[in-house]
This record gives structure tokens, C-alpha cells and sequence, in this order.
């Protein structure tokens, strides 16, 4: 199979690319040129701008991707260009979203209202009312956290008619080159062979999906491989890759909520 990752040098890039070439799959990468990542031989790179995927369209063409991989849709934007750039071209999308389009989360933040959900929370569950969750983060009007929103290019991926897609929520991802180095306090504090590890209380009652890496690029994994998953919506949990699961609807959750095996 011919997998095109756009976004495949940072984080969860490389380990997904090694992974589907380990696995056996033709894999391109369409990246800036401004990461250095080790990717494995054989491993093609297209050149060019994000948003401006048209400006490659005669590349995507001789490689001839089957499925394509976006690990860095952002906004509605992003998505759309998406379509347009693969309609046509590709047999299917395996978009990267987040949990936190979640009701949930909105109530989290501060930003919904209402008590805090309970959990667990399934695919189903209300999404948030207001866009653009970290909008107040922002500088300035061309500031990443001004317009990035992953319920829009979620409705986008999903209502194309002519593309099959399919939305992949991922959970909090921990690993080495983690660009948030959301572990770094509690491991200084083991590092610095200190006697506890102090929290707030509202962090301590916290409770979010995690995984690591490997986990969540097994299940990536999956999700380009199996059609089963067109259409869909699925979040992603922490499980094991070893051993494998026969399909990816056999391994996690579908988008009505239910438990499939």
C-alpha cells in the first residue's frame, strides 16, 4: 500500500513512517524541509508548503498515495485544501484530531458551562459550543492558537462524499521528543531523587486519556490499513500494539460508543 504522511518529521511523525515501513507499506512524506528527522531508505519526501498543497499536485500524482495521513490539520482551512489536494486521487484520509473537541473539555477549561462531565467519554458525546479553544493564548491575529480548531476539519474530513476519511482522536501522547515535555516535572523531581511529588489538588483529581507513543502509532497504524474505517470517528486509548489485534474495529471503540470484538 502507497501511504503519503503529511507532517511526518516531528513527534509521532517518524515512529508512525518506521512503523509502516517496517510493516511493509511504500510511504512519502510531505514535509517543510525544516525538520531533520531520521526517516528510514526508500522513504520519499515531497517538498512544499502546507498550505499550499496544490502547488504539489503533480507530485502527489506519481506517487500515488492510497491513503493519506494528516498528522497537522489544523484548521477548517487545512482541511479543505485537504479534500481538493486528494478528491479524486486517493482512496481514503486518516485525519489526526484531538480529544479536546469534547463538551468535556470546553467544561474543563472554563469555556463551556455546566458541571464537569463524567467519565469515560465516548465518541458520541457532545462536542464543545464554542470554536476556537485557545484563542485567548493568542498574540496576534496570525498566531497558531488564534485559528486552530479540530471540529471543523473533523466535519470537513467527514462530509466528503467523494473521499471516504475517517477522524482518529488521539489521547494525550507521551514519549521521548514529546514537544510539550509534559512528563519533564514529575521526572526532574525522580531525577532529583526528591521524597514526593507535589501536586495541586485540582491537577491530582485531573483525569485525561494518555498513551505512549508506540501505542498510539499502532493504532494509527490500523486505522490506515483497515477500510473498516472510513467514515468513522474513533478515539484513541493506551493499548498494548503486542500482540496485535486482527482489525482496527476489533481494537478500540467505534463512533456509537459501543465496545466491538
Amino acid at each position: 500500500m502507497r501511504v503519503l504522511v503529511i507532517g511526518g518529521t516531528n513527534f509521532i511523525g517518524p515512529p508512525l513512517v518506521r512503523k509502516l515501513v517496517e510493516d511493509g507499506h511504500e510511504v512519502a512524506v510531505f514535509r517543510r524541509g525544516q525538520s531533520q528527522a531520521e526517516l528510514p531508505p526508500g522513504v520519499k519526501r515531497i517538498l512544499g508548503d502546507r498550505h499550499r498543497l496544490e502547488d504539489q499536485t503533480d507530485s502527489f500524482r506519481r506517487f500515488g498515495p492510497d491513503i493519506v495521513v494528516d498528522m497537522i490539520a489544523f484548521t477548517e482551512a487545512d482541511a479543505l485544501s485537504l479534500v481538493v489536494a486528494f478528491r479524486g486521487l486517493a482512496r481514503r484520509l486518516v485525519v489526526i484530531s484531538s480529544a479536546d473537541v469534547y463538551r468535556a473539555y470546553g467544561r474543563f477549561l472554563g469555556t463551556e458551562p455546566g458541571p464537569i462531565e463524567p467519565t469515560p467519554i465516548a465518541e458520541d458525546a457532545p462536542l464543545r459550543s464554542a470554536l476556537f479553544p485557545y484563542r485567548n493564548q493568542a498574540q496576534r491575529l496570525d498566531d497558531f492558537f488564534y485559528g486552530y480548531d479540530k471540529m471543523p476539519v473533523d466535519r470537513v474530513v467527514l462530509g466528503e462524499s467523494e473521499l471516504p476519511g475517517m477522524v482518529l482522536r488521539l489521547p494525550m501522547v507521551h514519549s521521548p521528543g514529546d514537544p510539550y515535555r509534559r512528563l519533564s516535572p514529575y521526572v526532574k523531581r525522580m531525577q532529583d531523587e526528591r521524597p514526593a511529588i507535589v501536586l495541586s489538588e485540582s491537577l491530582a483529581r485531573w483525569k485525561c486519556p494518555r498513551g505512549h507513543v508506540e501505542g498510539v502509532v499502532a493504532g494509527i497504524v490500523l486505522a490506515v490499513v483497515d477500510d473498516q474505517a472510513a467514515g468513522r470517528i474513533y478515539t484513541l486509548p493506551n493499548w498494548s500494539p503486542s500482540p496485535r489485534p486482527t482489525g482496527f474495529a476489533e481494537s478500540v471503540k467505534s463512533s456509537d460508543g459501543g465496545a466491538r470484538s
